[in-house]
């Protein structure tokens, strides 16, 4: 998979030194993943040829397009998922208790409450004690309107670039056995079985290449096109 690895090479090139903006939601959330995308890119060629952890990184890329799918097709999203952190942050109290009052005062700010499950909305008056806890609360930022990330390609209408999402759909289970110690992905003593197995690495360099060009047009987007767009997938479009 030497052609996606040079790519994701030449992805990187185009990024270096750009001045991306942060003044809007949606250049806001997609210059953050591309951060991400960037520095999970980086890993997994600078731990090639270590396959069955780069696969581990390139599964965490594909939940990261999924999560990104579900942002852009519904901007009012990236509010509900910049604001979860706060009920993210709740069992850190536990830890360390000394910001109480101003994690509770970022909370009503920020009607963190909508993000509590349906019993305590009922109620008229909701106590500072049921706000804090971490357990009243549901325990996804994207419920209800799904229930798991597999229910986001169904659902989304954003598709910068419609292979490239399909791909990454496709590949997506199978990188998830890494994740679990899935008996497909594990040593064998089984001929059969080691004949059949897919080079992790390539799985790996191609998800890679995918979620980070998937990012980068996102981005791209935008930014009133700051990137040659058009060169980046005339070289995409050369893959296998």
């Amino acid at each position: 998979m030497e052609s996606y690895k040079q790519f994701i090479i030449y992805m990187m090139h185009c990024i270096n030194g750009v001045g991306f903006q942060q003044n809007t939601p949606e250049r806001s959330i997609t210059v953050t993943f591309l951060r991400k995308m960037l520095s999970s890119a980086e890993t997994i060629l600078r731990i090639e040829p270590n396959g069955y952890d780069s696969c581990i990184i390139a599964s965490h890329m594909t939940e990261g397009i999924l999560l990104l799918n579900w942002l852009l097709d519904d901007p009012a999203r990236i509010k509900d998922y910049d604001d979860y952190i706060f009920v993210e942050f709740l069992p850190l109290l536990e830890i360390d208790p000394s910001f109480r009052e101003s994690l509770l005062e970022t909370i009503k700010q920020n009607d963190v409450q909508r993000f509590m499950k349906a019993e305590y909305l009922r109620q008229k008056k909701i106590s500072d004690d049921l706000l804090l806890n971490y357990q009243n609360y549901r325990n996804d930022w994207y419920k209800p309107e799904i229930n798991t990330l597999k229910d986001i390609p169904k659902c989304v209408k954003q598709k910068v670039t419609q292979k490239a999402l399909n791909d990454i759909y496709a590949m997506y289970h199978g990188l998830c056995s890494y994740k679990h110690y899935s008996p497909c992905v594990m040593p064998s003593k089984d001929d059969i079985t080691n004949r059949w197995r897919i080079r992790a690495m390539d799985i790996a360099l191609k998800t890679a290449a995918l979620c980070l060009y998937i990012v980068l047009l996102y981005t791209n987007q935008f930014q009133n096109n700051i990137l040659d767009a058009n060169d980046i997938i005339q070289r995409y479009d050369k893959l296998p």
